[in-house]
This record gives C-alpha cells, structure tokens and sequence, in this order.
C-alpha cells in the first residue's frame, strides 16, 4: 500500500493504473483494500495529496 500511495501521488496516473502497477488485477478488491489502509478511497486519497 506504500507504493500505492506514491503512485498516487503523482497526478499522471490513474487509479486503475495504480492497481494495477501494484498486482491487483482487480480495481474494486484494491479500492477495498486501499481504503481499508488508509481510511479513504484511492481517488479521495489522490485528490487530498494535490
């Protein structure tokens, strides 16, 4: 979830993209997981770090 983060971070990419770069095959389970982590969606999480 570290990575994903930071993949986050950086504006260029997208969620799926993320998911993606990080091994999950599917963008629902990571959301899930994403969320769980850091208490917000992957999307709230990238808007948050502008």
């Amino acid at each position: 979830m570290a990575l994903a983060g930071e993949l986050l971070r950086d504006r260029k990419m997208t969620v799926t993209m993320v998911s993606d770069c990080v091994g999950f095959g599917n963008y629902s389970y990571f959301t899930e997981q994403f969320k769980k982590h850091y208490g917000m969606t992957p999307r709230e999480y990238q808007n948050s770090v502008k």
